[in-house]
């Protein structure tokens, strides 16, 4: 990751009812560099795990954090057992090594590293369907319009300029869903 370009690190806070529908109640998208990274997920799942829910950051002209954003609601009273942190990890030694720093970094959580498989398309089919049903709720946030239009902007050949919140999004989906066996 690169500070203010390319790819970026996208954290979705999604859970399921059992009644089978998906809440999907926040989304976090930041272009940081590796240290950077690492401390936004550490103090994402902190703010996960307290159930707080928090307004964007806001940032200084060069793209670093001025101000964590300020607490919007909590949402601890519909959290039943911890929250889970999935953390996809990258093929190769580098996506190894960066597994092994989180897991570190991560450890007083609740901390799920799988491997990616599969393609784009077949990986987010599942949530796809769930929309496709009817059976997804976003909550309303900064986040919804620059998520939706990803999704609807993401094409199955593969040939996508954004697909960061997709591959987020599908993965968490994945994690919650408890009809289909997690690989």
């Amino acid at each position: 990751a690169t500070h203010g370009g390319g790819d970026w690190t996208v954290g979705v806070l999604i859970g399921m009812a059992d009644n089978g529908i998906v809440y999907i109640v926040d989304v976090v998208r930041y272009q940081f560099d590796s240290n950077e990274v690492r401390e936004l997920i550490q103090r994402i799942a902190e703010n996960d795990e307290a159930g707080e829910i928090h307004a964007a950051d806001e940032l200084d002209d060069r793209g670093f954090v001025k101000k964590t954003g300020k607490l919007l609601y909590s949402i601890k009273e519909t959290i039943i057992g911890r929250v889970k942190l999935r953390i996809s990890q990258d093929p190769g030694q580098a996506g190894k090594d960066q597994a092994s720093q989180l897991k570190t970094l991560l450890a007083k959580f609740l901390l799920v590293i799988r491997s990616i498989t599969g393609s784009k398309a077949t990986r987010a089919s599942g949530l796809a369907d769930a929309v496709n049903d009817g059976r997804v709720v976003l909550v309303r946030g900064e986040w919804n319009y620059p998520f939706v239009e990803e999704y609807r902007q993401f094409r199955e050949d593969e040939q996508h300029d954004a697909d960061d919140q997709v591959d987020a999004g599908a993965d968490a989906y994945t994690e919650v869903d408890k009809k289909k066996r997690v690989m």
